[in-house]
């Protein structure tokens, strides 16, 4: 992952996708850490839509990283009116103060909608950066609307959710850190978590105490901690009648946008189901080239294991 980072450089932003717990803000920490290099991190967050909120908090973040130099441009009532502007300035001042290649970091994007004015100021941003500097953006989805255009002109590059899973010998690589996993509990873990960063260390850590192999252990591993993974970052951030078409939709584990909704009796269920895919919330469209019953056009996998599909 470090390879494909050093060798994303030349590309003045980077777009990195992944459903929550895959480690993809472990990845750039650990990344900039190797590098020796100091960067800006700002975390989005939903107040952030409001253009001076989010320049007053990035200019502070900026501080402790920042050469000398005259203080950063400050969003003044009369510049309001044409923030566009008042953004590509800033951004071509933040880079001129920063050292050399630097990087800045938003992490969360997901935080923030497509139409958003900070969304449309993050994508112009990107192509004011100085040659070396780097936008780095973590998002639980896709680059979308305005970013669309940058990656169709090789400015935005991309990290997708499938490069961050766990292959199986680096499952049984993690797992040596709990005692000596045979062949096959290997295999068993690594196929319950699709390589899924989050739940194979809940899932190692659970192991390690019961200090049993895990298939002597199996109905027995508590999933608790997964469980309140997915309840604290997807499951409560959904209205509550999407909470109630979950639970009644969580036995299956295959089902098409029509199933969805005579199951649930929520006709816009299938809003729901696409909304979770297209954000990497823990469902995955199938792929035409596999067949499971029941089969039907646009379908979707869901169950426990995040990102593993029919």
């Amino acid at each position: 992952m470090f390879a494909l980072l050093d060798a994303l450089r030349t590309h003045p932003a980077v777009w990195i996708a992944a459903p929550p717990g895959a480690g993809k803000t472990t990845l750039v920490a650990s990344w900039l850490e190797a590098q020796q290099r100091t960067a800006i991190w700002y975390q989005i967050d939903p107040t952030d839509n409001d253009p001076a909120t989010f320049f007053c908090y990035l200019s502070a973040a900026a501080q402790p990283v920042k050469r000398k130099g005259a203080a950063l441009p400050l969003l003044t009532a009369e510049l309001a009116h044409d923030i566009a502007s008042f953004a590509r300035r800033y951004f071509r001042a933040l880079f001129a103060r920063l050292e050399p290649n630097g990087i800045v970091v938003f992490d969360n994007l997901h935080e923030l909608s497509q139409d958003s004015s900070l969304y449309l100021m993050l994508a112009q941003a990107a192509e004011e950066t100085t040659t070396g500097a780097q936008f780095i953006l973590i998002s639980r989805g896709q680059a979308a609307g305005a970013f669309i255009r940058l990656k169709a002109n090789k400015i935005l590059g991309t990290v997708r959710g499938e490069e961050l899973k766990f292959t199986l010998a680096e499952t049984k690589a993690m797992a040596q850190g709990v005692g000596a996993l045979g062949t096959q509990e290997a295999q068993g873990l690594y196929e319950r978590c699709d390589g899924w960063a989050s739940g194979l260390t809940s899932l190692l850590m659970e192991r390690k105490r019961l200090g049993e192999p895990l298939e002597a252990v199996d109905d027995r591993l508590s999933l608790e901690d997964v469980f309140n993974y997915f309840a604290t970052e997807i499951v409560e951030r959904l209205y509550v009648s999407a909470q109630d078409t979950l639970l009644k939709l969580a036995a299956l584990s295959y089902l098409t946008p029509e199933m969805a909704v005579r199951v649930s009796g929520d006709e816009h269920a299938g809003g729901l189901i696409d909304h979770l895919c297209r954000h990497n919330l823990s469902l995955v469209r199938a792929g035409t080239g596999r067949r499971r019953a029941p089969r039907g056009p646009g379908g979707f996998g869901t169950g426990l294991r995040p990102g593993h599909g029919a």
